[in-house]
């Protein structure tokens, strides 16, 4: 082989050897960013968790007392009053479902930019 012949030969080897290092650095980012995504999920999953129990624990001990007072006394006052209790705690609990999945069914809200 002359100097080059294999200086040719090198140089294709080098080219090569780039090109696998692009490949394995892109499958790096990739992964990582997937990764990312992923925790960035359950953050926001841990967040909603978080923001769906204060509302329950808000109205737990008032729905329950509520609830004992309708069964002592039906006929009484109590009914409206857990009815509003009841229906405060829906309007709190759907206004995080609203800001999680704002559309009917739940299906996730797509917007016109993206293609």
């Amino acid at each position: 082989m002359t100097a080059i012949t294999m200086e040719k030969h090198i140089l294709k080897r080098l080219d090569a050897l780039e090109d696998f290092a692009k490949e394995q650095a892109q499958h790096v980012w990739q992964a990582a960013t997937d990764a990312a995504t992923e925790r960035v999920h359950a953050v926001m999953m841990d967040q909603t968790a978080h923001d769906m129990n204060l509302v329950a624990e808000k109205y737990a001990h008032k729905l329950a007392l509520d609830l004992e007072c309708v069964l002592a006394d039906y006929s009484g006052t109590w009914y409206e009053t857990a009815m509003k209790t009841l229906g405060d705690y829906r309007l709190e609990m759907n206004a995080i479902h609203e800001r999680e999945s704002p559309t009917f069914l739940g299906e996730p809200l797509i917007s016109k930019d993206k293609p």
